[in-house]
């Protein structure tokens, strides 16, 4: 009986060793092989956003609430693409983008929730044409006032700009 328990607590012994060793080459080992490995990191292209040196707007979020329009030519489409922007000062949103030769016709409404914080303008969009989505962009604010804001979209790199129309 002795004999059978000694055997026993042998192979318990056996096995935390082996388990402490296996566990040693898995986590230390292979961490210092791929700590040893160099990452590469793709450039960015580089934008407005990102490019941006100048000091922030000095305003808070309730500049932007109201209801802001604007316009912009896209040559490589040959259009130009209208819209309607309503924020509220409970940080929701509604985006309505029109036909550009049906004027006043909604082709595409999104809604969502909308901060901005020094530079930064971010939506988050919840519902694209009554379908629930979760979508998020994030926005370089060049310059904002009473009237006018201009921004650029870190992913696309493309500037807006807003006119107030209340």
């Amino acid at each position: 009986m002795l004999k059978a328990i000694l055997i026993f607590l042998a192979g318990v012994t056996l096995g935390a060793v082996g388990c402490v060793g296996t566990a040693y080459f898995v986590f230390v080992h292979q961490a210092n092989l791929i700590a040893d490995t160099p990452i590469e990191l793709t450039e960015r292209p580089r934008n407005a956003a990102r490019d941006d040196a100048e000091e922030c707007p000095p305003h808070g979020p309730d500049i932007l609430v109201g209801t802001w329009e604007g316009e912009k030519y896209f040559p490589n489409r040959g259009t130009t693409q209208i819209w309607r922007a309503e924020r509220f000062a409970d940080g929701t949103f509604v985006l309505e983008f029109f036909d550009e030769d049906s004027p006043g016709t909604v082709e595409v409404t999104e809604t969502g929730y909308w901060g901005y914080s020094r530079c930064l303008y971010t939506t988050i969009i919840r519902i694209l044409n009554g379908n629930p989505v979760d979508f998020q962009e994030v926005y370089r604010v060049h310059h904002v006032d009473d009237s006018i804001m201009r921004y650029t979209n870190f992913r696309s790199g493309r500037t807006y700009e807003l006119r107030r129309v209340q």
